[in-house]
């Protein structure tokens, strides 16, 4: 699939992976149904991601993004590229794997009702 800035998406066009992603957020409650949402890739430079992840992990930042696992996803991120941009919440291995290499990345954001522009 083609992923770049801005491009938008209905819920159908997502990713299998990416739908299981936005799904998880809304588990439990059952009035939840996907119809008039839209998501539109949204590139995040690597300042932000650093504001947003010291907002998690503050003083942890460094433990967090140095573990075995972030690398792994790290070098595998610069091999093959992004497979599967984060939605909503998701995501959080993703972006500390971005931070890690000093990248954007790419990120979907949920709109509701109507398409973006």
């Amino acid at each position: 699939m083609n992923f770049y800035p801005d491009k938008i998406f209905s819920f159908q066009d997502l990713p299998e992976i990416t739908k299981a992603d936005f799904l998880v957020q809304f588990d439990g409650d059952f009035e939840f149904t996907t119809e008039g949402y839209y998501f539109k890739l949204k590139l995040i430079s690597y300042e932000k991601l650093a504001e947003e992840l010291d907002e998690v992990f503050g003083p942890n930042l460094i433990d967090a993004v140095e573990d075995d696992y972030i690398v792994e996803l790290a070098n595998n991120i610069l091999q093959n590229g992004l497979q599967n941009p984060p939605i909503g919440s998701e995501g959080i291995h993703r972006t500390l794997a971005h931070f890690y290499l000093k990248k954007d990345m790419l990120r979907f954001k949920i709109f509701a009702s109507r398409a973006p522009t």
